[in-house]
């Protein structure tokens, strides 16, 4: 796959997926990170999400990996390999 821009890839995303579409609208500051291509820093910070208990914190993460790996494999940077052990480490 030919690598895109990770605000083509957003922008599909926002127009075709509703999910990642609310994932970027709640997750601000990591929408700013992928806009800007920096999928690390944005990974970082997704899995450094919290929550005031276990199961918040679960889905803050769940929320934000979901928003990272799906735009890193839109804009093509992310292997399906990456993505998936990425999705197994969290699992």
């Amino acid at each position: 796959m030919t690598p895109i821009s990770f605000e083509n890839a957003m922008n599909r995303a926002a127009a075709h997926a509703p999910f990642l579409n609310s994932a970027m609208v709640r997750n601000p500051n990591l929408t700013e990170m992928l806009r800007g291509g920096a999928l690390d820093a944005a990974l970082a910070a997704a899995w450094a999400m919290e929550g005031s208990g276990v199961r918040q914190t679960l889905r803050r993460q769940r929320d934000a990996l979901a928003l990272v790996l799906a735009i890193g494999d839109l804009a093509g940077t992310l292997s399906f390999e990456a993505v998936v052990k990425q999705l197994s480490d969290f699992a």
